[in-house]
């Protein structure tokens, strides 16, 4: 078995385990409209974790530079987005649902590179009034209020 293997194996359980777990918790809602899109994206979501582990299993993923050693500074970019969406998630519960998104939103452009304050305020609130629209909207469904915009 090649090394990078086992990363790979592990990495699909740990979708197969999540997705798993999402799907029973959709058992709780109570009702059919509530739970159905849940159910869609954690069977889907467990699908690709099978197409996954299949693939690594018949060594789709081998190759010479899985057995490169990890390069930690690689690793700075994936884990400060980790961090940046924690932090909005805890944002969410204390500032709103709106706000929180329309903060995290420019930060995130910015720390990914995007340089025109235009056009990140432009899709900022284009993505928000969006977001406003298909929930609150359309689909009525309450979102944490907070400090709206």
């Amino acid at each position: 078995m090649n090394k990078a293997r086992p990363q790979h194996l592990v990495t699909g359980v740990l979708i197969l385990v999540i997705s798993s777990v999402a799907f029973y918790m959709t058992f709780s809602m109570p009702d059919v409209d509530a739970y159905r899109f849940p159910r869609m994206v954690t069977i889907l979501f467990f699908t690709l974790g099978v197409a996954f582990v299949v693939a690594t299993l018949k060594g789709k993923y081998d190759s010479a530079d899985n057995n490169a050693p990890i390069q930690f500074l690689k690793l700075k970019v994936p884990c400060i987005s980790y961090l940046m969406v924690i932090a909005y998630i805890a944002l969410i519960t204390t500032i709103g649902f709106y706000t929180s998104t329309f903060i995290f939103l420019i930060v995130f452009m910015r720390f990914l590179g995007a340089k025109s304050w235009i056009k990140i305020v432009v899709t900022t609130i284009c993505v928000v009034i969006f977001i406003y629209a298909l929930f609150s909207i359309q689909f009525r469904v309450p979102l944490p209020m907070g400090i709206a915009i």
